[in-house]
């Protein structure tokens, strides 16, 4: 049997040009980065500090609107009544890096707000991956009326 082909990540790190060079440098000053980061940069296609400043910052980044998401507006309606009848919430997350994140941002975004807010990352070892029975009965025991899972 064959074996599959393992994908290899090359970088590529042709010299640059005398243009490429100046362009790089003043990137690298005008941003105040190393200039490795702006080398980086420019290989993106990010020649002006403009252009950086805006990757950056995310505003060239296309976003989709929340609301085309199904039951949108159904999920929103019922975050506004945890709010109004002041609820327990839980936020269920997971142990990546992506799931941390989203519980941490969701998390201070909700307190800020003033809600009655707590959040939950189970053990990978001991509980696995996902929302389970066992979490969802123990939430519920301590007064949770609303779990919402990142």
């Amino acid at each position: 049997m064959k074996e599959p082909r393992k994908k290899e990540k090359t970088w590529n790190f042709e010299p640059l040009t005398k243009a490429e060079e100046a362009s790089v440098k003043a990137l690298s000053e005008a941003l105040g980065v190393p200039p490795l980061l702006a080398q980086l940069l420019h290989r993106r296609g990010y020649r002006d500090a403009d252009a950086a400043l805006r990757f950056f910052n995310c505003t060239d980044a296309v976003l989709h609107r929340p609301h085309l998401m199904k039951d949108m507006e159904l999920a929103c309606a019922r975050v506004c009544r945890a709010f109004r009848e002041k609820e327990k919430m839980m936020i269920f997350g997971d142990y990546d890096a992506d799931g941390v994140t989203s519980v941490s941002l969701l998390y201070l975004y909700l307190t800020a707000q003033g809600g009655d807010v707590s959040y939950y990352i189970p053990s990978r070892t001991g509980e696995g991956y996902g929302l389970s029975l066992a979490a969802i009965d123990r939430f519920a025991a301590d007064g949770v009326t609303l779990i919402i899972t990142v």
